[in-house]
């Protein structure tokens, strides 16, 4: 029986496509021949800088940064250590941090809730079960709000003075957190949420207050933006109770006058596009930057005025000056987490640390104490009032923790 055409065609096509090659790598490798191993070339390549980028460049050198493990535990009665994981960490002032994590304290994965008053000493305020998570928090000035999302979600209002929690549920009108919200403080006892609500009606949100000013009396408001972009207005929102909105932000950015007041934000967005809203009278305006949905919460970095991110092996801004177009300010060499100093130095946490004196320098390696095991998107940037920046990461067998001595960073003689 013969094989049909087409069968004897395409097995003609991928002889003669594939032979020459096959008969160059044969004699290649061959015995006769000598063996060429591959050049691997680590030369990065930096695109080139405007003059007053260059202008803005300072001087780099080695840095030397020093790195120090740090393990946070719990304690039962009979002083026995339980190690917390998944670590997130809220500084609230000057000498109070507010830590959560999961350990095998009460059980396989509890979440808990500590104050720390003293370096390592742990003072647990709240737990709950493995079927919850923590979210990002913030500290307006009074309050940490730690948001937790799951089958029971709720918002914890602590007060780190003396632990005293004010707990927002679905009685008070808080709807199911199914993923992490943005949380930003606009105010003492006032703050904002951005995600995808379904409120109690059935409708969507993207933006949510909570207002606990009066501690007696808290206060769930659902925002839903009126939008104009090239003359074109609408709102926000699903045009059928019940249906999830297609704008979703992920990112929320204050812009604060000089009295510390907020009166607009920019809402951070994907699709359609970067949101510039006017919180009294709710009106918005649609604009082409975006921030991708790929970036979460542990990805952006407030700093200046100004949200900062990596994607791609590149560094993202977000400013009241970059809503016209999404800007990509400089090439990094590897991916990773950022932070910023306070003289605005900026590090880059990969499988390797990097350093560069403003976000226009070049980077370069730092000099460590040691290495960091870890994965580099597993890593976590936690400032803490009493260990300064810390690094939070996995190899995928264990969290480790590290503080990470920024200030200031010592040049080499």
């Amino acid at each position: 029986m013969s094989l049909p055409r087409t069968r004897i065609r395409k097995a003609t096509i991928a002889l003669l496509r594939y032979a020459p090659i096959l008969a160059i790598g044969g004699a290649a490798w061959s015995e006769e021949q000598p063996r060429h191993e591959p050049v691997l070339h680590a030369t990065q390549e930096w695109p080139a800088a405007s003059m007053q980028e260059k202008q803005a460049r300072g001087s780099q050198g080695d840095s030397h940064l020093a790195v120090s493990p740090v393990s946070f535990f719990l304690r039962d009665g009979n002083d026995r250590r339980y190690p917390l994981s998944g670590l997130g960490i809220q500084s609230a002032g000057s000498d109070m941090d507010v830590v959560w994590g999961f350990s095998r304290w009460h059980g396989y994965g509890t979440r808990v809730v500590c104050l720390m008053h003293q370096p390592g000493k742990l003072q647990p305020i709240f737990e709950t079960d493995n079927k919850h998570d923590f979210c990002n928090a913030c500290f307006d000035g009074k309050y940490v709000w730690l948001p937790i999302r799951g089958r029971d979600s709720r918002v914890l209002i602590i007060d780190p003075r003396d632990g005293e929690i004010i707990t927002l549920t679905r009685h008070q009108g808080l709807p199911r957190l199914w993923k992490p919200p943005y949380i930003v403080a606009i105010e003492s006892g006032r703050v904002l949420l951005a995600g995808n609500f379904r409120e109690p009606e059935g409708d969507s949100a993207c933006l949510m207050e909570i207002d606990a000013r009066d501690r007696s009396s808290l206060k769930v408001r659902y925002l839903r933006p009126s939008l104009s972009r090239n003359g074109l207005r609408g709102h926000v929102g699903p045009k059928s109770p019940g249906r999830p909105s297609v704008f979703s932000p992920h990112a929320i950015l204050p812009l604060r006058e000089p009295e510390g007041t907020v009166r607009k934000i920019i809402l951070g967005c994907s699709a359609p596009g970067n949101l510039l809203l006017d919180l009294e009278t709710c009106q918005g305006t649609i604009f082409a930057s975006r921030v991708p949905s790929s970036v979460g919460n542990g990805d952006l970095v407030e700093f200046q005025g100004a949200l900062y991110w990596t994607a791609r092996k590149q560094l993202w801004r977000l400013g009241a000056g970059d809503l016209e177009e999404s800007t990509s300010i400089a090439s990094l060499p590897e991916k990773g987490r950022i932070a910023f100093d306070k003289t605005g130095r900026i590090y880059l946490f990969g499988k390797q640390i990097w350093t560069a004196a403003n976000v226009f320098a070049r980077f370069e390696l730092v000099d460590s104490d040691m290495e960091i095991r870890g994965k580099a998107f597993l890593h976590r940037l936690l400032r803490s009032a009493h260990y300064g920046l810390l690094l939070h990461t996995s190899d995928g067998s264990r969290w480790r923790t590290y503080q990470i001595s920024l200030e200031p960073a010592l040049d080499k003689p």
